[in-house]
């Protein structure tokens, strides 16, 4: 795949990217999301415990699937 980048700073540029997205192989580059870094908030102590009560709960329900399970289903991704 070859790329390139146009700055699009004069008429004729603009011409250009108008034309280029016409084309059937022409693709842009869509603008990646937001991190989610910036999404994260830290937990309280008792969201923490509440979390792994959650959880525990969750193992003793059998609401669990084993690391072969999990990579088997990633295979087919």
């Amino acid at each position: 795949m070859t790329t390139f980048q146009v700055d699009a700073s004069s008429v004729e540029a603009l011409k250009f990217i108008e034309f280029a997205r016409t084309l059937p192989f022409v693709r842009e580059k869509k603008t990646k999301r937001k991190s989610t870094d910036e999404t994260i908030q830290p937990m309280t102590l008792e969201e923490y415990h509440a979390e792994i009560d959650r959880s525990l709960e969750d193992y003793r329900a059998g609401r669990v699937i084993s690391h072969e399970e999990l990579k088997n289903e990633m295979n087919r991704w």
